[in-house]
């Protein structure tokens, strides 16, 4: 930091309604890159409609990574609204454009599969193992501790 600021940790209210706006400028500049993909994408298609399913699918990460650059180099708009910015803690200075991007596409990509991972550990440990074939068991797994 320069010596003329002073660095004030954001509150969670303001981070929270930065996230809330960025949220929603995400979903739009996801549909924004589905609208501008689809006619690039329909030249190779027969169907639109397939065409415009794979731009949902990728306008996803392309929209994370345009995005991470806005919240690696600068700000996100939502930052920008609530007046809060996301820097390093020794100097101040911004995050970078690769750690922005690689945070946005990690939250973009796995944040919604985390419900899953949980339910499936739960389904994984309250089933009992089903049995194939033969209709003996070929494996358990078993306690070694009491």
């Amino acid at each position: 930091m320069n010596n003329t600021m002073t660095a004030v940790r954001a509150g969670a209210g303001r981070r929270i309604a930065a996230a809330l706006i960025d949220i929603v400028m995400g979903v739009l500049l996801w549909l924004a890159c589905t609208l501008v993909l689809t006619p690039i994408l329909a030249t190779g298609f027969t169907d639109t409609g397939d065409a415009a399913a794979l731009a949902l699918v990728l306008g996803l990460p392309v929209s994370a990574i345009i995005y991470g650059i806005f919240y690696g180099t600068r700000r996100t708009l939502g930052a920008a609204m609530v007046g809060i910015k996301s820097v390093r803690v020794p100097d101040g200075r911004p995050i970078g454009a690769w750690k922005g991007i690689g945070r946005m596409l990690a939250t973009v990509l796995l944040v919604p599969f985390i419900p899953l991972l949980i339910i499936g550990a739960i389904l994984s440990a309250t089933t009992p193992f089903p049995t194939f074939g033969d209709g003996q068991r070929k494996y358990t797994v078993i306690r070694t501790r009491s």
